[in-house]
């Protein structure tokens, strides 16, 4: 498993799947990077097998976080935390990624995804 820089991810894997994480209501430049590390970390947790890359994408007044995974069955586990579903039609057909499921990622899903990781992290703690 490697994390990529977002460029180089899209540039190396032309077949790839995505999860995006729609943020309302639209949030600061530096709570947008926090929700980004917040998903990075959570894709860390679940070690992917394959290559991932995260990026802020800015879809006209709305911030979407992409997460992209060149093996699905790292998309899935991902998708499965967050409960995203898949895109609507239109916007899968268009969208050039192999999968494509979406999530509104706003304050009591961010606060349900911290709380995740806070017992992942407890759970590996030696007693």
């Amino acid at each position: 498993m490697a994390e990529l820089p977002w460029v180089d991810f899209t540039r190396l894997h032309s077949v790839a799947h995505l999860v995006a994480a729609t943020v309302l209501p639209t949030r600061t430049a530096p709570h947008l990077s926090r929700l980004r590390r917040l998903l990075n970390q959570l894709i860390r947790e679940q070690a992917p097998g394959g290559d991932f890359a995260t990026a802020i994408v800015r879809v006209t007044d709305i911030a979407e976080i992409h997460c992209g995974f060149s093996a699905e069955a790292d998309a899935d586990r991902l998708a499965s935390l967050v409960e995203a579903r898949a895109a609507h039609p239109p916007e899968a057909e268009a969208s050039g990624w192999s999968s494509y499921r979406t999530f509104r990622l706003g304050a009591a899903k961010e606060v349900a995804l911290a709380g995740l990781l806070a017992t992942q992290r407890q759970k590996r703690r030696p007693s």
